[in-house]
């Protein structure tokens, strides 16, 4: 959907609970945009059934590859001796990149300057060295990271992808209770018969164990995944509390 996914979301909750017509929900629709615009036409949770979690996407933390930075621990020391000094870019205020930096910030207990860019000229920021480090999609950063114009630090899941094993999570680079991912799930319209519901749920976990789809996932740069609907409307709702802290804390204006 358009807007940030709101038309999708909008289609989504006013059609018939049929079956036929499903939302792929994400961190966007689900649970920032309601935070941060009041007048929607439709509420996140109560018009929605969630069925299950089927990709988690790592967001990576990476740094200008000139900086003497290594590691988390490096980048929080260098920033407590030099408050005020780095800045680090994100793709746009209430964006996700955004509201995961201020994030890292506040439990890392830094003082950086949060830097808007458009988009992608966030990394274009990063590796010509205007901002120092940005807290990205892995799909978006994997390509600058093998040509040397990035470097990787950790990632923001609570545990590591095994598309980049080799990177710890920055809960591990000793930032306790960060955490930070993309993600994409099926939602079924609210008011949806239960053998209905049930039938979509088995179907998508068959889908979910078919090495085709899940290969196809990863070419996309994303972890496959499953969850129960109970263990996905739990994750929402945790997912909706971290970035309302950190729509609180960067003093976002709701609209």
């Amino acid at each position: 959907g358009g807007a940030g996914g709101i038309i999708g979301a909008e289609i989504a909750a006013r059609s018939q609970p049929d079956g036929y017509t499903l939302l792929v929900s994400s961190t966007g629709v689900q649970v920032i945009t309601p935070q941060i615009f009041k007048k929607l036409n439709y509420d996140p949770v109560g018009d929605f059934a969630p069925l299950s979690l089927f990709a988690v996407t790592q967001n990576i933390m990476v740094v200008n590859p000139s900086l003497p930075l290594n590691s988390v621990k490096e980048l929080v020391s260098y920033a407590k001796a030099n408050p005020g000094k780095l800045n680090m870019a994100n793709a746009g205020a209430g964006f996700q990149s955004h509201l995961a930096g201020v994030l890292f910030t506040h439990l890392a207990g830094i003082d950086v300057r949060h830097v808007p860019y458009k988009g992608g000229a966030s990394l274009i920021a990063v590796m010509g060295n205007e901002s120092q480090f940005t807290i990205a999609p892995g799909p978006s950063v994997m390509g600058h990271i093998r040509s040397g114009r990035l470097r990787a630090l950790a990632v923001g899941g609570d545990k590591r992808s095994p598309l980049t094993p080799e990177l710890p999570t920055i809960i591990e680079a000793g930032v306790p209770g960060y955490l930070s991912t993309g993600w994409a799930g099926l939602m079924a319209p609210k008011g949806i018969a239960q053998p209905v519901f049930d039938k979509l749920y088995t179907t998508l976990v068959k889908v979910m164990q078919d090495p085709a789809t899940r290969e196809q996932i990863e070419r996309q740069g994303g972890d496959p995944v499953s969850s129960t609907p109970a263990e996905f409307a739990r994750f929402i709702k945790d997912e909706y509390a971290r970035f309302g802290e950190a729509i609180r804390l960067a003093n976002l204006k709701v609209e």
